[in-house]
């Protein structure tokens, strides 16, 4: 099990995952959000990440998930153009989140088009509601980092799906 730390380009956090799997421009982890917990599933574009490290620290960590016989694994998932990447997400997970070169922000949702590399996104807010008035638009290429299946996703998703309820 290979545990890595990464730098990512105008970020001051770094954030540390289990390697699933990565390609010439991806990276697959599992997220590691405290010291041995494993939340949801991330990608990494590879043109963003500054520096990646495995060392004493990464290496206990392995240990650690390894002992609680943690096996990293995502069944179905390939490597694509962002475009079919985030389709699997939705079609799986229903809703996913991003971010781009600003670390502080976070957006949450689903796909609403895709047009000439710009995301129209129908968001989600904290509350679990979508914005109903409008589309955010975002440029693909400034995508550093996508997370899916995380714990805060799926509690947006149930609070979601009571909201349709009610």
């Amino acid at each position: 099990m290979l545990v890595e730390t990464y730098k990512i380009k105008s970020w001051d956090e770094e954030l540390m995952g289990v390697v699933i799997k990565e390609n010439d421009d991806w990276i697959l982890i599992q997220e590691i959000e405290g010291d041995y917990q494993v939340d949801g599933y991330t990608l990494l574009k590879k043109e963003f990440v500054k520096k990646r490290r495995s060392k004493k620290w990464e290496k206990q960590v392995a240990l650690v998930l390894e002992l609680n016989k943690h096996k990293p694994a995502l069944t179905g998932f390939r490597f694509g153009k962002v475009e079919s990447m985030l389709k699997w997400i939705e079609k799986r997970h229903d809703i996913f989140a991003f971010q781009d070169k600003v670390e502080e922000s976070i957006e949450i949702g689903k796909v609403e088009d895709i047009k000439e590399n710009v995301l129209g996104l129908h968001f989600l807010k904290a509350n679990g509601k979508y914005e109903s008035e409008y589309i955010y638009d975002y440029k693909l290429n400034q995508i550093r980092k996508i997370s899916f299946d995380t714990h805060y996703l799926r509690s947006l998703k149930l609070l979601n799906a009571h909201h349709e309820k009610v």
